[in-house]
């Protein structure tokens, strides 16, 4: 039985909600499927939610029941303010291997293992899978306390006391045994391995690294290069840093500890307590910096590697070969990419620019007809403002199409983001050496689980038929199909449809009918309007949640305009910075799994024939076609789709759109139920539209009542289904739905 503690994520983003969605499998894939992960479910410590163990209860009941727990635990969480918001919350993981422990095995090692570290008393939830072949539980916890003083667990010495309770529970439960911090006597006796703290060794971390890419990782190459037992018999800091720069690393102080780092590429770090070198300054006292740097005599490289068990194996020529040709590869893809990338904007640019001096040579041509008068030319001014919108968001819509189809078909390119991966594709083009290696690494992961796993999918896909899905069309910006009124006092009304309407005033203001007011469309549409007639500098009048709503939508759809009232700018240039930070940090995640181990390897190119880039035709302009009505335009529901569409901005969901009358004329794909206001219980069903690959294109948001909704929770996820949509007397949109049979529960 083997236990390790699962770090937090790095992007400052983990919350109870999430990790215990994860457990469950409450996360849905790609393609808006949810993951039914959690074999069995075990709630301890709550107030909200009685003690319970869940195996069998339905998708509507687990998901209620984690939502609460979720929120509970955040809540107590959030009461202690001195710690860190990464520490508040601990992610332990227990594997068991092949056989399905009992639930009362399950229940002895979590109670146990939380004993041990003090965190019997806190909320927490476990959660049984096999995904990955192994029988394992997570075990989310909080470290915060429920008493009045919230105090944080430290978890000090956490993996110590666990390796204890894995040995403990070997002996008791007779659970296959494994080597850690502590052994079992042939006496049955516990004992702590004296020389266990001083072995150097691949850690989790990079274990995990070695097994996804097949490549030795720096922490391994440390061990096995030699370097930590030259480190661990220096005798003085100088030979220490000597040893180090002729390694290519340079040590350096790190917390209360040291680690060594690669002198080329500083992310790639291994504490030196990893490769073995303890008690540092206890033997060569005060930490000395280097007084000069050592020229290298060799230096880390990634290649590829075979584990079993822990052994390293040796790699055959073919797999170092393999090796080099992936590099060359993977290099020729990414200056292909960055090239048809920095191309494709600048094309951008220049239409842009052109659009540009088009509009400003029409106007400058209304400035000087002399035969206009003032209000003949104001009254152009505005349409022409109006027709440059148009044009510059078609514009907008057919770069978003074109960039799209350059990146699909860059990934269609990829050689693969790992060598395995390379490896596997390489394999499935006919290259036997290359499935050759594909098998010499999966050998080593192979279970009976996996196997059975494996057999499973192949029955599984044998009986699936492939239903045909009706494509439907992206609806275009509804700017492009607007109807314009010129009035006789020089205002001009721009119609959107669905009651959405834009007047330039003759007193030089752009007002909003009040269904406008509520439609991120239309506001961006006023924004660029106003930009175009009075300059970037504008003046927001109306409800202080329109004012937001305004800012939210001008930052979120890149117009550049700032705003008289300090507060509404202070407001944008909050968003906007937070919309840098998050952009940023999503590039540096793309970079970082973007690149093997962060650092290629320096060797020969081999050639390799390099594929042409496939010219981007530029998309046809969306047709102007007339736009369908929604069924019902609810405050809550277009909040809902304004929320939800934020994540599509960032790649985190499909768009979401409002249901249109032309939805309901046939069966939809029902995904769930989601409730958008708590204070008066009003909820929208959601739908989902696949593409032509299969996965979720878009989703769908309709606006239902109570009752609507207590016959859609009947409704099993996934299928299809037909509503019908009447006009009452009183305005009110009355939803049919017909009935169906109770969900049998998740799907095994």
């Amino acid at each position: 039985m083997i236990s390790k503690q699962i770090p937090s994520r790095k992007d400052g983003r983990s919350s109870a909600k999430n990790l215990l969605k994860y457990g469950e499998g409450l996360n849905p894939d790609e393609n808006g499927e949810y993951l039914d992960k959690s074999h069995r479910t075990r709630i301890t410590n709550f107030d909200l939610v009685d003690d319970s163990i869940l195996a069998d209860a339905d998708m509507a009941t687990r998901l209620k029941t984690i939502e609460l727990c979720a929120m509970e635990m955040q809540a107590n969480c959030d009461l202690n303010t001195r710690s860190d918001a990464k520490n508040k919350i601990a992610h332990f993981m227990v594997s068991f291997g092949q056989e399905q422990p009992s639930e009362a095995v399950l229940n002895d090692v979590e109670d146990r293992m939380m004993a041990e570290l003090g965190l019997q008393d806190n909320h927490r939830a476990s959660f049984l899978h096999n995904d990955n072949g192994q029988w394992h539980m997570h075990i989310a916890v909080s470290r915060i306390e429920k008493g009045d003083l919230h105090r944080c667990n430290d978890l000090w010495q956490n993996r110590v006391k666990r390796d204890f309770v894995c040995r403990e529970m070997e002996l008791k439960h007779g659970l296959r045994r494994d080597n850690g911090y502590f052994y079992i006597t042939p006496d049955g006796d516990i004992k702590k391995d004296p020389s266990r703290k001083r072995n150097a060794g691949t850690g989790d971390r990079a274990q995990s690294m070695e097994k996804h890419s097949g490549l030795l990782s720096f922490q391994g190459w440390g061990v096995e290069s030699g370097l930590g037992a030259q480190l661990q018999a220096a005798a003085t800091w100088a030979d220490m840093h000597r040893i180090a720069g002729e390694h290519d690393c340079a040590i350096r102080q790190r917390g209360a500890g040291f680690v060594i780092v690669n002198r080329q590429n500083d992310k790639q770090v291994a504490k030196l307590s990893q490769l073995g070198v303890k008690a540092v300054e206890a033997r060569l006292g005060v930490f000395q910096p280097a007084s000069a740097e050592t020229p290298a005599r060799t230096t880390y490289r990634p290649e590829p590697i075979h584990r079993e068990h822990g052994e390293r194996l040796p790699a055959g020529r073919a797999t170092h070969a393999q090796w080099r040709e992936y590099q060359k590869a993977r290099e020729d893809w990414r200056e292909n990419k960055r090239d048809r990338l920095k191309s494709h904007g600048e094309s951008v640019r220049e239409r842009r620019a052109e659009l540009r001096d088009h509009y400003r040579g029409l106007r400058q041509s209304i400035t000087a007809d002399r035969t206009l008068t003032r209000e003949d030319k104001e009254q152009r001014r505005s349409q022409l403002a109006m027709k440059q919108v148009q044009e510059e968001i078609a514009l907008r819509e057919r770069t978003k199409l074109e960039r799209d189809a350059l990146h699909d078909d860059m990934r269609s390119r990829d050689p693969g983001r790992t060598f395995r991966d390379y490896l596997v594709k390489r394999a499935e083009a006919g290259d036997e050496l290359a499935l050759e290696s594909v098998r010499r690494y999966a050998a080593g992961e192979e279970t009976d689980l996996i196997r059975k796993q494996e057999e499973e999918r192949r029955r599984a896909a044998a009986a699936i038929t492939m239903a045909e899905q009706e494509n439907r069309i992206r609806m275009a910006h509804p700017v492009l199909n607007l109807t314009r009124t010129v009035h006789r006092n020089g205002s001009v009304d721009y119609d959107m449809g669905n009651g959405r309407v834009l007047t330039d005033t003759a007193e030089g203001k752009i007002k909003l009918s009040e269904p406008a007011v509520k439609d991120a469309a239309s506001v961006e549409a006023g924004l660029m309007l106003a930009q175009k007639r009075f300059g970037s500098t504008l003046e927001l009048n109306g409800p202080d949640e329109f004012k937001r709503f305004a800012v939210q939508t001008a930052v979120e759809r890149n117009i550049r305009v700032t705003f008289t009232d300090p507060k509404m700018e202070a407001y944008r240039v909050q968003l906007a910075e937070e919309k840098a930070r998050v952009r940023e940090q999503a590039k540096e995640r793309s970079r970082r799994v973007d690149t093997v181990e962060n650092t290629p390897a320096r060797t020969e190119p081999t050639p390799i024939e390099r594929e042409p880039s496939a010219p981007v035709t530029p998309a046809e302009p969306p047709k102007v076609q007339e736009t369908p009505l929604p069924v019902e335009a609810r405050a809550d529901a277009l909040a809902f789709i304004e929320r939800r569409n934020e994540l599509a901005e960032q790649g985190k969901e499909p768009p979401h759109r409002l249901a249109t009358t032309d939805d309901l004329a046939k069966p939809m794909m029902f995904s769930e139920l989601r409730t958008t206001d708590k204070d008066t219980g009003q909820q929208v069903a959601i739908f989902a539209v696949a593409g032509e690959n299969g996965h979720t294109r878009e989703k769908i948001v309709l606006p239902v009542d109570k009752e609507a909704a207590d016959r859609l929770q009947r409704v099993r996820r996934g299928s299809e289904i037909h509503i019908e949509a009447q006009r009452e007397p009183d305005g009110r949109t009355r939803l049919n739905v017909p009935e169906q049979g109770r969900s049998r529960g998740r799907r095994r």
